[in-house]
């Protein structure tokens, strides 16, 4: 593969995942064989996470985290619809779906090796990049209206970690429970709250923000990725705080 292969099936790449942008994962699995697809992801986005690694191209890496993880108004990477897409349609389209999840574990690949290659990269950086050379209009999620102890600089720091491993949505408004669990959402809270130093009542903002109950009560054991993901939003101080107070 050429660089210029690459940039061209980036290219295109890049105008499927603007399809994809305007909406939402239900609309997008129902219509996803009206996409074109074999041309942007698959089998041939592997073959373009390769030659990336392999040619050192921080350029070609950079223009790939940057629609994946910026042009979605950082609600949802790229990944995260195509992994909704996916669980959709695996009975009645299993091979777009197969598709889907190629381009995932491609996508993240060349994400993993940018990050650990390019030490300056900062969200300012991408969307610079964005907005100067793809032409996105970067828009800015409608945020839920917090209650007093979230909404706080401090509180929002907390809340944005959350987005950035998918926890939560942009607008912190909380996933469906069929993708993220109460017992993930408890571990987060017991954290947070700690950090926060709300004390005892420090489960119910977070109860009221997401529109539930039983925070405080509701865990089960989760498996050890999902815990360690969480716990990684944390300094090891504030999670030795938060498990003296159980």
């Amino acid at each position: 593969m050429t660089k210029a292969e690459a940039w061209e099936i980036l290219n295109k790449f890049d105008v499927f995942c603007r399809i994809i942008a305007t909406l939402d994962a239900e609309v997008a699995a129902k219509n996803i064989s009206q996409i074109s697809m074999s041309h942007c992801v698959g089998t041939r986005f592997k073959t373009v996470a390769e030659y990336i690694i392999e040619s050192g191209s921080e350029e070609l890496a950079c223009h790939i985290y940057a629609v994946v993880y910026l042009t979605f108004s950082r609600a949802q990477s790229v990944c995260d619809v195509f992994d909704q897409i996916a669980v959709s349609i695996k009975d009645t389209q299993p091979k777009i779906a197969e598709e889907l999840n190629s381009a995932h574990k491609s996508i993240t690949e060349i994400c993993k090796w940018y990050l650990i290659h390019d030490n300056k990269v900062s969200v300012a950086k991408l969307e610079e990049y964005i907005i100067g050379k793809l032409h996105y209009t970067i828009p800015t999620p409608n945020i839920l209206n917090l209650p007093p102890e979230l909404d706080t600089d401090h509180a929002r720091k907390i809340l944005d970690r959350a987005v950035s491993i998918g926890l939560i949505n942009a607008n912190y408004s909380r996933k469906d429970w069929k993708q993220v669990s109460k017992s993930e959402l408890h571990l987060f809270i017991l954290y947070a709250k700690s950090e926060l130093k709300l004390g005892k009542r420090g489960w119910k903002p977070f109860e009221i923000l997401w529109g539930t109950t039983y925070l405080q009560s509701g865990y089960s054991k989760i498996t050890m990725d999902k815990e360690e993901r969480i716990r990684r939003l944390f300094s090891d101080d504030i999670i030795r705080q938060a498990e003296k107070s159980i």
